[in-house]
């Protein structure tokens, strides 16, 4: 069942979700209800046992200087206006463009899944051109659907207005993209196994507020092969926190007592806490602090000319404090700190990776992906750990031989001759 949410407060929606999920399933046990929040709202699907939204951009490789005639639609800033959650500036084979991605929407929505809820993402905001009357090139159909299998979601593809349209009349463009769609449909399906049973290999959790303000770091993070899980204040348990060496919160506005208390004990048994930006200012329903949550741990004054961000510790763990709360600065210290960065890419920096653990086969699965237009040739990917066999397999026409080769201190090379957008590999 779906349903688009009218403008409820969020204690009222979560109550008629509630209401119409139990009548749903006393006429069909196996229901799945999800109605279709935006942002703002987005943490109101835990009321649900689906989540879906449509609040995904296109995503890509976009010029900074747009060639005439592509619609593409740019902010004074020169940031590509239709990306929903921001886009981070990438230089790569001499070029300078924007990379939009949906990796920390997903990242996001996993976490209010709770591991559990399917998750649908559709991609509202189009790259200058608008969904009712326009089409996605077989490519970004393509891309689309791949990045949806590699973090987790399902991609909602739009076949209403225009598209719906030219399938009926047959018109070339559509057909094109709807073989697209069956062709990496048709690969997810012979290969399912590639994709069921995930298991997070993440090192680190950021912990989030309910307002989906975290959503243009958590994009420009996955953007940076940096791989996280995300909490929630709102249903923190110390549970939570000890699968994590280490938790961040940045730019986190809104802190509960409760999480405040479990954050403390969390680092005197061991635990990395970062605090970045303007965190713990309120507490979980808003209200603002006297002084951050944190204020009687660490000392907001610490840092002296050049130097970045300070330690504190406290019981057998530390405080991080960084008083920046830009992205670049947050992606900075998460990546410096020891053991937290378990993949790196050798290559352009619009390609992206995932890596997942599948426990029941004794395997991790790599998923990297290509965001750019064209082909990527000699790539490789650092990971943290110590396989020593590779298999690759691909929709696409690439090559699939893959090298693995053991580094120092824990880390394997993994050498992946040719890239057009969606290659995976086993790892064991």
């Amino acid at each position: 069942m779906y349903d688009n949410t009218p403008n409820y407060d969020r204690e009222s929606a979560e109550r008629v979700a509630g209401m119409m999920l139990e009548y749903a399933r006393k006429k069909k046990p196996d229901v799945l209800f999800c109605s279709n929040y935006n942002r703002g709202q987005l943490t109101w699907g835990r009321a649900q046992n689906m989540i879906t939204t449509e609040e995904g951009s296109v995503p890509g490789y976009y010029a900074a200087d747009p060639m005439p005639g592509t619609r593409y639609i740019y902010k004074a800033s020169g940031r590509p206006s239709f990306a929903k959650f921001g886009s981070s500036r990438v230089s790569a084979n001499g070029q300078t463009g924007w990379l939009v991605n949906n990796a920390g929407l997903a990242r996001y929505l996993m976490g209010v899944s709770q591991g559990w809820r399917p998750i649908i993402i559709e991609e509202g905001a189009w790259n200058g051109a608008d969904r009712m009357t326009s089409i996605l090139s077989p490519h970004q159909y393509k891309l689309s659907i791949a990045e949806s299998a590699a973090f987790g979601f399902g991609f909602e593809v739009q076949f209403l207005g225009a598209f719906q349209r030219d399938l009926f009349f047959h018109r070339p463009e559509a057909i094109r993209g709807e073989e697209a769609i069956g062709k990496y449909n048709g690969f997810f399906a012979k290969n399912e196994n590639l994709f069921t049973g995930p298991e997070s290999v993440a090192q680190t959790a950021l912990l989030c507020d309910n307002t989906d303000g975290a959503l243009e770091l958590l994009n420009h993070l996955a953007g940076k092969n940096f791989i996280f899980d995300v909490l929630f204040s709102r249903t923190l348990s110390a549970n939570q926190l000890e699968h994590y060496p280490r938790v961040a919160l940045a730019n986190t506005h809104r802190v509960s007592d409760t999480s405040l208390a479990l954050l403390q004990a969390y680092v005197k048994n061991g635990g990395t806490l970062l605090i970045a930006g303007q965190s713990a200012i309120e507490d979980d329903d808003g209200q603002k602090r006297f002084q951050p949550g944190f204020a009687g741990l660490v000392n907001t004054n610490c840092q002296e000319p050049g130097q970045v961000e300070c330690a504190f510790n406290l019981g057998k763990g530390k405080i991080l404090y960084l008083a920046s709360g830009s992205n670049e600065a947050i992606y900075d210290a998460l990546a410096s700190s020891t053991g937290s960065q378990v993949l790196s890419v050798e290559g352009p920096g619009y390609v992206i990776c995932n890596l997942i653990h599948q426990p029941q086969q004794n395997r991790h699965v790599l998923y990297v992906l290509n965001y750019s237009q064209g082909p990527v040739h000699d790539l490789k990917v650092r990971i943290q750990s110590s396989f020593s066999n590779a298999e690759l397999s691909s929709p696409d026409k690439v090559s699939t031989q893959v090298k693995v080769t053991r580094e120092g201190a824990g880390f394997v090379r993994v050498a992946i001759p040719e890239l057009d957008i969606f290659d995976v590999v086993v790892l064991r």
